[in-house]
């Protein structure tokens, strides 16, 4: 069990004040580092070492959403986790073969990514690839999120969630 357990948390916050989100993850990555602990993040479901905290390369020098959204495989879906934090949807794709996970992860993560950066995404939003976009649901399975506020990402018809996440992969070379 741990020796000591210190919370760190936003009592409000704005999301367009990027540098206090980075200051925030700098304290606890700091304290962790000199109680030789690690950073949990219970609304991402993850644990993280202090060098882990971010992201070497990050995707945007403002705001780097691996920072603080993970992406978790639950049986067939692939979902964010941590959108919550800043008010915003989770997101989850249905029916993923396990061969996608990794370009399922990429997709949702970019996604947030734009988010993060104020391109909201809402109910009736298409992302992805033109020619193979998802549309974006409000999730179906409220039972299983428990009150937590989900879209589901749903592919084309018939088009399956691999060929959509195919397309988008090719549209984005």
């Amino acid at each position: 069990g741990p020796w000591t357990l210190l919370q760190v948390r936003f009592q409000t916050h704005d999301a367009s004040v990027y540098p206090s989100l980075r200051f925030a993850l700098e304290v606890v990555r700091r304290l962790a580092t000199l109680c030789e602990g690690v950073v949990a993040d219970p609304l991402a479901a993850r644990y993280r070492l202090p060098e882990q905290v971010f992201h070497a390369e990050p995707l945007d020098p403002r705001v780097d959403a691996r920072d603080h959204i993970a992406t978790h495989r639950f049986g067939a879906e692939v979902h964010t986790l941590g959108m919550q934090k800043f008010l915003l949807e989770e997101l989850n794709l249905p029916d993923v073969p396990e061969a996608s996970t990794e370009t399922a992860e990429a997709f949702l993560s970019l996604a947030c990514q734009k988010a993060l950066l104020g391109d909201l995404i809402r109910p009736g939003d298409r992302l992805g690839a033109p020619a193979a976009p998802f549309e974006t649901v409000r999730g179906v399975d409220q039972g299983r999120w428990e009150g937590v506020p989900v879209l589901d990402l749903l592919p084309p018809k018939g088009m399956t969630v691999q060929d959509a996440l195919r397309a988008w992969l090719e549209s984005a070379r």
